[in-house]
């Protein structure tokens, strides 16, 4: 069951009477909190709250900063934030290095070369596929490909065109013998999964295409987002054959080994959480 902002932190106000010196962190989702409970110290003065969603973090902290309750600290997403020029950031809230979890452990090469190791067993098919078994060239290869469908829910989420991108089936525009976005595709299903877009098909295509066509691969790489990230390598490793073993391997599978994968250490998320901690002494996560 979700908490409203208030409930939350009416529990924070409770435990900071019972705990003055305990550190408290609120982020998005489960996944997130479980994320960072598996990285603080066990032994440490800490708790880990959930807000569901970015929105609901930076309403739990601006109650946090009104009512003058130390020791609080947000993490969100980055997301397309940069993009759409919208800043959650600041003393009390930090984003994640890139646009989520995922996409960091991707760009990270010391965490995805376990990854790829774990699971991209078929050389020859990867070969085929992507050119080269070199996992920097893989996730370059997955951070492009992601970013294509990227731009386009980008370019949705600027000009609210109400194209409604969950619950897609990647199989009907991702094909898996070259493992290319089929964009005509992409937006025809986009247009059959939405109830009332504010745009035509034929506009979509020709936005995309005018956006699009001066961009290279390491333009693309800036759009890129995990759900897309994970639902890509999916087919990578069962349609596409780059696994041995593709029995057990899904979308879900893939986000989870992303984020267990990554460190936070190898993050620079946890620099800046060093720093908050620096500056909010007697509060403290990580154990430095």
């Amino acid at each position: 069951m979700n908490q409203e902002p208030s409930e939350i932190f009416a529990e924070i106000k409770l435990q900071r009477g019972a705990t003055p010196t305990r550190a408290m962190l609120i982020v998005e989702g489960v996944k997130d909190k479980k994320w960072f409970k598996g990285h603080f110290p066990a032994e440490g003065d800490w708790q880990v709250y959930t807000a569901n969603g970015k929105k609901l973090v930076r309403k739990v902290i601006e109650k946090a900063e009104e009512e003058n309750v130390v020791g609080v600290l947000g993490v969100v997403d980055r997301d397309f934030d940069h993009h759409l020029e919208l800043d959650y950031s600041g003393p009390r809230i930090l984003y994640t290095d890139l646009a989520d979890f995922e996409t960091t452990a991707v760009a990270k090469e010391n965490c995805f070369n376990k990854f790829v190791q774990e699971h991209f067993d078929n050389a020859r098919a990867i070969m085929q596929l992507i050119g080269s078994t070199d996992a920097r060239d893989i996730a370059k290869f997955f951070m492009t490909l992601s970013g294509r469908i990227g731009c386009l829910r980008l370019l949705d989420r600027k000009h609210n065109w109400q194209l409604k991108f969950f619950g897609l089936r990647f199989q009907d525009f991702v094909e898996s013998k070259n493992l290319q976005v089929n964009i005509s595709k992409l937006i025809e299903s986009l247009f059959e999964n939405s109830k009332e877009p504010q745009i035509t098909i034929d506009e979509v295509k020709q936005i995309y295409l005018d956006k699009t066509e001066i961009l290279s691969n390491d333009d693309f790489e800036a759009f890129c987002t995990g759900h897309h990230i994970c639902e890509l390598i999916s087919i990578a490793l069962t349609e596409g054959g780059c696994s041995n073993y593709p029995e057990h391997i899904n979308p879900e599978v893939i986000e989870k080994d992303l984020r267990l994968c990554l460190r936070l250490e190898h993050t620079d998320l946890y620099t800046e959480i060093e720093g908050w901690q620096n500056a909010n002494s007697p509060f403290a996560f990580l154990d430095i």
